[in-house]
C-alpha cells in the first residue's frame, strides 16, 4: 500500500533492464525458512521471523525505498547512490523512534557494505549493514555491531529469499 501512496512503481521483474544500481534488490523478500539470527550481549538465537520486505525504486535511477513490515517492528529504508563519489546514502527511521544514517559503497560483485549510525548509539558505536548475493533470488544479510573499530560480537541478520521462488 505504500508505494501507491507515495507514487512508487514496483519492479516484480528482477530482470528488468535499468540504470538503477539497486535493481537486484528490487522484488519482495522473506526470511529463507523464517530464520533470523541474533547475537546479543552473548545469547545466540534463531527466531522464525515473518519479515516481509517490499522493495521498490523511486521516481529516479539512483535510489530505492525499503518499505518494512516486521511483527516487531515497521519502517523505511531509503538509500541513494552518488554516482559522482560511488558511495551508497542510507537514512532509515522504524516504529520504535530509532533513526540512523550511514553511507557505504558496492563491492565490485555489486555486493553492498553501508557503516550505520543509528540516534541512540554511543559516540564511537556503528553498524556494519553487508548484502552478499548468494543468487539472483537470495540475499545473505548480517548487521555486525562495532564499538570504536572492533567488532564487540553482536549481530543479526539471515537470508532472505525473492518472494514467489
Amino acid at each position: 500500500m505504500l508505494p501507491a501512496l507515495i507514487g512508487l512503481s514496483i519492479s516484480p521483474d528482477p530482470g528488468e533492464p535499468t540504470q538503477n544500481p539497486f535493481h537486484r534488490f528490487q522484488g519482495e523478500w522473506v526470511m529463507k525458512d523464517g530464520i533470523f539470527e541474533t547475537y546479543f550481549d552473548g545469547v545466540y538465537s534463531e527466531n522464525v521471523d515473518t519479515s516481509r520486505l517490499l522493495i521498490a525504486k523511486s521516481n529516479t535511477d539512483f535510489d530505492i525505498l525499503w518499505h518494512i513490515d516486521i511483527v516487531s517492528s515497521h519502517g523505511i529504508i531509503f538509500w541513494t547512490f552518488d554516482n559522482i563519489r560511488n558511495e551508497v546514502h542510507h537514512l532509515s527511521s522504524n516504529s520504535s523512534g530509532n533513526m540512523a544514517a550511514g553511507k557505504g559503497a558496492f563491492s565490485d560483485n555489486g555486493d553492498l557494505s553501508i557503516k550505520i549510525v543509528h540516534e541512540d548509539a554511543c559516540d564511537t558505536c556503528f553498524r556494519m549493514y553487508n548484502f552478499k548475493f548468494i543468487s539472483e533470488d537470495e540475499i545473505f544479510f548480517r548487521s555486525v555491531q562495532y564499538e570504536g573499530q572492533k567488532e564487540n560480537g553482536d549481530y543479526y541478520g539471515g537470508i532472505f529469499v525473492r518472494r514467489g521462488i
